[in-house]
């Protein structure tokens, strides 16, 4: 996927998932960018990504570690970005 595919299919999910509260995503700007920074956080593992070339030491490091689609592709991952405190 590319990263404009992470960030459509980012939006699309908080979307649908917001739609069953009462918060709307789409109210803000910020609520937006804050769903496409963090649609494409899974790919960080690679320094190919937009978000990889912006943190290049930490997306080699986990790169050389795990490789690409591993431990930022889990639902381990998902769980630990969405437990972030605000």
């Amino acid at each position: 996927m590319t990263g404009a595919t992470h960030i459509i299919g980012g939006l699309v999910f908080a979307g649908t998932l917001c739609s069953f509260t009462d918060v709307n995503v789409f109210q803000s700007p910020e609520y937006i960018a804050v769903c496409a920074a963090v649609s494409v956080l899974p790919d960080v593992d690679t320094t190919k990504s937009w978000i990889g070339k912006a943190l290049y030491p930490l997306a080699w490091l986990i790169y050389q570690k795990f490789g690409h689609r591993t431990i930022t592709h889990s639902l381990l991952f998902f769980a630990m970005v969405g437990l972030m405190p605000k």
